[in-house]
C-alpha cells in the first residue's frame, strides 16, 4: 500500500474521480536540492594538480587546456588534435 508522505515534503496534484466519497487526492513529494555553497564545489574535478596545457607540436602554441589524473597516468600525454594556426591536425604533447 502506498504511504503518503509527510506533510512538509508533499505538495497538492490534483483529485481524482467525481464523486467526494470516491474522490482520491494525489499528492507527489517534493525533492529540494540542496544549493551550492562554495563556487569550489562545482569545479572540484579542475584543482590545478590535475590541470594539463597541451601544445603543437610543429607551431609551439598552447591550444588547448585538459586533466589528466596523474596516479593512474603516469607518462605524458599526446594526443593527434586540430592546431587553429597550423590549420590541420596535429600532435599535442603535454607541457606544464
Amino acid at each position: 500500500m502506498w504511504a503518503c508522505p509527510a506533510p512538509e515534503r508533499r505538495e497538492w496534484c490534483g483529485v481524482v474521480g467525481s464523486a467526494p466519497k470516491d474522490a482520491l487526492v494525489l499528492w507527489r513529494e517534493i525533492r529540494r536540492v540542496a544549493p551550492l555553497n562554495n563556487v569550489n564545489q562545482a569545479n572540484q574535478g579542475m584543482s590545478q594538480d590535475n590541470m594539463i596545457k597541451l601544445q603543437c607540436t610543429e607551431c609551439r602554441t598552447v591550444n588547448y587546456n585538459s586533466r589528466r589524473n596523474k596516479k593512474t597516468i603516469k607518462a605524458k600525454i599526446e594526443l593527434k588534435k586540430y592546431c587553429k594556426q597550423c590549420k590541420k591536425h596535429s600532435a599535442h604533447k603535454e607541457v606544464k
